[in-house]
């Protein structure tokens, strides 16, 4: 592989690493979080009638921990799919 296909392989993923982290910022019941794979997990140990914090510390009210957890795992897999799609175009 030369030089030049290395940098441009290094720039593009760099580039999808930055808008996959920009895309998996989402907005819930007045509060944003960042779908990644420790709110997946975290995300599974809220309770009904909750307050949890946010992406900036900020308290959000959780009604339905159910709805939550479904917000957050579907976020994260369309990032993920998206990430892993994407990977293989400019990888190959």
């Amino acid at each position: 592989m030369s030089a030049r296909r290395k940098f441009n392989l290094k720039r593009d993923l760099l580039l999808l690493k930055q808008r996959i982290d920009s895309q998996s910022v989402f907005v819930y019941n007045g509060g944003m979080f960042k779908a990644n794979e420790h709110l997946v997990a975290y995300a599974h140990t809220v309770k009904n009638d909750s307050y949890i914090l946010d992406s900036n510390t900020t308290p959000v009210y959780i009604e339905d921990a159910k709805d939550f957890v479904h917000k957050v795992t579907q976020k994260h897999y369309e990032i993920t799919n998206e990430y892993a799609d994407e990977y293989k175009t400019i990888t190959t």
